[in-house]
């Protein structure tokens, strides 16, 4: 983890991105300057088709810009190979998007060991790891059941500990809670927004959901492929906001 909040854990420079359309082809990015810290919920808003999923694509190494420049914890990730990004995300970045995408013949415990298996932890430290995880997200009396047996919301809460059990010190989440009723879509926002501060993290989340602005640190809204407007509604600390008493 990055121990100062003022510490910029992304930074991106004049991104550009195009997509053919038939004949035509499609600018999606149009110039888009970013610098994000750790210990902030960051949220990208805008209308559908104004870029906001291209460009946390781009900014996580999923694609590539046709220009511009992008660094993540100090690597230079647009240039580099295949290999070295996907050793950078494994090690430090985890993923949330709107599907789970949970394995049905696993229990919500074995998804959790299964991340912890591929980054080399200890197996002695496997299900103490993964119970707690599953336990951050309120699922622990849960952590038996395949998920057949789990909630839409529990599934994604789920999903949630698996991508935190390894603590990376950025997420990127896709919508994780679109496809939620109030009472789950306000569980995850909770459990986003106390990650990025508990752990000094960099959250960066893709969203249409408003019951997420009330928890951001830090507001983006992009349109037409350009940022519009930057706002942090809690002023510039956010640690000075009253913290998160919801039990889970």
């Amino acid at each position: 983890m990055l121990a100062s909040i003022d510490t910029p854990v992304l930074c991106a420079r004049g991104l550009y991105k195009s997509y053919r359309n038939g004949a035509r082809w499609m600018d999606i990015l149009k110039g888009i300057d970013l610098t994000a810290r750790c210990g902030e919920l960051t949220l990208l808003m805008g209308p559908s088709g104004s870029g906001k999923s291209t460009l946390m694509a781009i900014l996580a190494g999923l694609s590539r810009p046709d220009r511009g420049s992008v660094s993540l914890l100090g690597f230079p990730i647009s240039g580099l190979g295949e290999s070295d990004l996907t050793d950078i995300r494994l090690r430090h970045c985890g993923f949330i998007f709107q599907s789970p995408n949970l394995f049905a013949a696993l229990s919500a415990l074995d998804q959790v060991r299964l991340v912890l298996q591929m980054t080399g932890t200890q197996a002695v430290d496997l299900d103490a790891r993964a119970w707690q995880a599953l336990k951050d997200v309120g699922l622990d009396d849960r952590a038996h059941l395949k998920p057949a047996a789990l909630s839409g919301g529990e599934k994604q809460r789920v999903a949630i500990a698996r991508a935190l059990v390894k603590r990376p010190t950025v997420l990127f989440a896709d919508e994780p809670t679109s496809a939620l009723d109030r009472y789950n879509g306000d569980l995850v926002t909770i459990i986003l927004r106390r990650y990025a501060h508990r752990h000094r993290a960099m959250v960066l989340c893709v969203t249409h959901d408003a019951r997420l602005i009330p928890h951001a640190d830090r507001i983006i809204t992009i349109d037409d492929g350009r940022i519009q407007a930057d706002e942090r509604p809690h002023g510039d600390d956010p640690f000075s906001q009253v913290s998160d008493h919801a039990a889970l």
